[in-house]
């Protein structure tokens, strides 16, 4: 599915996903192609940069990573280029991390404490890894207002980085952890919540989460909340 959004961008044209979605199960099954993380790596390259193109005093060469801004140049041709901090000052989006609610809490209840582990093909799974009481849902459940539509979106976790998951009307009674975003689309008139899954699951958008990803301690986290990460939207 990355592969066919990549391609709808690129090309300004929607006919392989109408075609996908229009195959029977052998011919999908004839075409799928199983990609691996590193497809989310990008291509080595050796570029210099002059010091006063460094930011922050960022020195990891994945930070500068010149293929990302080609082919956002290239997309733009067909796309408007919006950073997350243009979609959230716009009031278009707005995201926050949860809570760590500490392991005594976990299997204290049925009600599912969403972690990393849990999520699945862009889902969360059916049988989540930990369920916790109804009091300590109450305690944090305000809080955390998980709602139908919202979408996950891994912040801690190593390789699990960037994966994203929407939320259904039967996850709703929910906690996730303190290494996952909640995003929430507040214009859906502008935004519908499975476009921006799909374009979270986009090659150029997990690329550039990866050139965004560091090691602390012993885990990597992305560092969404303070950094820009281009989407592509398709002109109309």
């Amino acid at each position: 599915m990355s592969r066919l959004i990549e391609y709808a961008l690129i090309n300004n044209k929607q006919d392989v996903l109408n075609n996908f979605l229009n195959a029977t199960l052998s011919q999908v099954n004839e075409n799928l192609k199983q990609d691996t993380i590193s497809a989310e790596f990008g291509t080595f390259q050796a570029f210099f940069k002059n010091n006063s193109e460094i930011s922050n005093s960022i020195l990891l060469p994945k930070y500068y990573d010149p293929s990302i801004r080609e082919e956002l140049s290239s997309l733009e041709v067909n796309c408007d280029i919006l950073s997350f901090s243009d979609l959230r000052s716009s009031k278009i989006i707005e995201y926050y991390t949860g809570d760590e609610i500490g392991k005594m809490a976990y299997g204290t209840g049925e009600i599912p404490f969403i972690r990393t582990s849990d999520f699945s093909n862009w889902e969360i799974k059916h049988d989540p890894k930990q369920g916790i009481s109804e009091e300590i849902y109450n305690e944090y459940a305000a809080k955390q207002d998980v709602q139908n539509d919202d979408i996950l979106l891994v912040r801690d976790g190593t390789y699990l980085v960037g994966t994203s998951c929407i939320i259904s009307e039967f996850d709703s009674k929910s906690l996730f952890c303190g290494g996952i975003y909640k995003i929430r689309i507040l214009d859906k008139d502008y935004l519908d919540p499975y476009l921006f899954l799909g374009l979270l699951n986009s090659y150029i958008v997990k690329r550039q989460i990866r050139t965004k990803q560091f090691t602390r301690d012993v885990i990597d986290t992305s560092v969404i909340g303070w950094m820009k990460f281009s989407c592509p939207f398709q002109k109309t």
